[in-house]
């Protein structure tokens, strides 16, 4: 908890060394690898983030975060197939999970794919209970976009 604490206070080095400590004390935590993974990827060190994504996985083989948090890896370098697998797996594990459906949303229309983005974008709108969230305008807007490319 002072790990997620600290991250959530912008404190990222405090917040690394608390995640490097629980993934010491406790290493067979799929959340404290997933946790530590989240930070170095904020660090940009995609590597040692995947490594830890990855072990949190083989822990919990249904840790839908940690294949979400993949899947960004993986958009961000650039390996965009590869991505949309952690993607899809994610959303696989936790249907209902919106952000999950927002990243394999733009995704999918960076992709080109433009009707599975709509469709992907309507069922994170579906979803998103936060109607102060900020993106819902935003997903409004590429939904209106995408309406010339049916």
């Amino acid at each position: 908890m002072t790990g997620i604490k600290l991250y959530n206070e912008g404190k990222i080095e405090e917040a690394n060394s608390a995640f490097t400590e629980a993934v010491e004390l406790l290493p067979q935590s799929a959340v404290a690898h997933n946790n530590l993974g989240m930070v170095l990827r904020y660090q940009e060190k995609a590597g040692e983030a995947l490594i830890h994504y990855q072990e949190a996985i083989r822990l919990d083989p249904n840790y839908a975060e940690a294949e979400n948090n993949i899947g960004l890896i993986y958009d961000k370098t650039g390996s965009i197939d590869q991505a949309a697998i952690h993607y899809k797996r994610a959303i696989h594990i936790k249907p209902a999970v919106p952000v999950f459906h927002l990243n394999y949303a733009t995704l999918l229309e960076r992709k080109g794919d433009f009707s599975n983005a709509r469709k992907e974008y309507k069922t994170y709108l579906e979803l998103e209970t936060d109607q102060k969230s900020e993106m819902i305008p935003l997903v409004r807007s590429h939904l209106n976009k995408l309406k010339g490319f049916e």
